[in-house]
């Protein structure tokens, strides 16, 4: 059995992630086995690293920029690496590691709940270190937020991924579900621009985000409908009208296409107006960041180039 899944390698490059289980049979004394093997790609086709492990526990173990992300100790995590490199552990929860953004092992964030005044400010944890980066309390809001606190009432913030060292991080008045968007740099959270108000309507089960290749255009749907925006101007593109359907973006390959579910149906749209080019698609293709896509069919793993549109 073989998994396949669009990644990333330990550089942030694309690179697709095969998982396939190896079964032995029973052989005279010998028991029967099993082995996943977890081996990355180039687009190229070139071989980046491969690894072996007993057993399938493996084929559904989180994998990030070329590391095996195990969670199963006690203590804290341990990043083990596709093919050559050593083994790094972090005292990072399975819990923190799930909503980790940025390059390598990347960064944590965990609530810093405050009662006076009420707020949610956030503090960012680099992973490797365990060393805190920063706080939200001690950054500057946008200023549709800041003229909202008052001395009861502070901010609320959520870290979501970008790219690369790039995060978005979402500020709110602490109650409220009106949002202002930005980018910034997860290192130090500076600000890099400062995108669209959003209501996030208090859930994240339909949460999605769709990133152009060169990471300029990002379609975010956090709460009430869709919004693409330029994410170096902030400008927002479109948005999606109340009466339409649900649109949660799922891909933005850079061809001119967004591919997003509506409603739970897979379609294609096109990125610059949202307009309708086609519904029905039953296997969402994956894509890599530099113009390449994989599609899994009962025939096999299919890897090809994306055409504009």
């Amino acid at each position: 059995m073989a998994l396949a899944q669009v990644g990333e390698w330990r550089d942030g490059s694309p690179a697709l992630l095969i998982r396939n289980r190896v079964d032995t049979p029973a052989d005279g004394l010998k028991k029967a086995s099993a082995q996943t093997v977890l081996t990355m790609y180039a687009p190229s086709g070139e071989k980046l690293g491969s690894s072996s492990f007993d057993g399938d526990t493996h084929m559904s173990t989180p994998v990030r920029h070329g590391y095996l992300v195990d969670t199963s100790g006690s203590g804290g995590a341990k990043f083990i690496p596709i093919g050559d490199g050593e083994t790094l552990t972090t005292e990072a929860s399975h819990i923190d590691l799930k909503g980790a953004v940025g390059s390598g092992l990347g960064y944590s964030s965990q609530r810093d709940i405050s009662y006076q005044p009420s707020a949610w400010w956030l503090t960012a944890t680099d992973i490797r270190t365990g060393k805190k980066a920063w706080n939200t309390k001690d950054l500057a809001p946008p200023a549709a937020i800041a003229k909202l606190v008052t001395s009861a009432k502070a901010t609320s913030a959520r870290l979501m991924p970008y790219q690369g060292d790039k995060a978005l991080l979402e500020w709110s008045s602490y109650g409220d579900s009106e949002a202002v968007m930005t980018l910034i740099d997860v290192k130090g959270g500076r600000r890099l621009a400062e995108g669209p108000g959003i209501d996030t309507n208090g859930t994240i089960d339909d949460d999605g985000l769709a990133i152009s290749p060169d990471g300029k255009t990002a379609v975010v749907q956090y709460g009430k409908g869709a919004v693409a925006w330029n994410t170096e101007t902030g400008k927002e593109l479109w948005r999606q009208a109340a009466d339409e359907v649900n649109i949660t973006p799922r891909a933005l390959p850079g061809n001119g296409v967004l591919y997003a579910n509506l409603d739970g149906t897979g379609a294609a749209l096109d990125a610059r107006d949202k307009k309708l080019l086609t519904s029905g698609i039953e296997e969402m293709p994956q894509f890599t960041t530099n113009g390449y896509a994989a599609v899994r069919s009962a025939g096999g793993i299919f890897v090809f180039a994306t055409q504009p549109v």
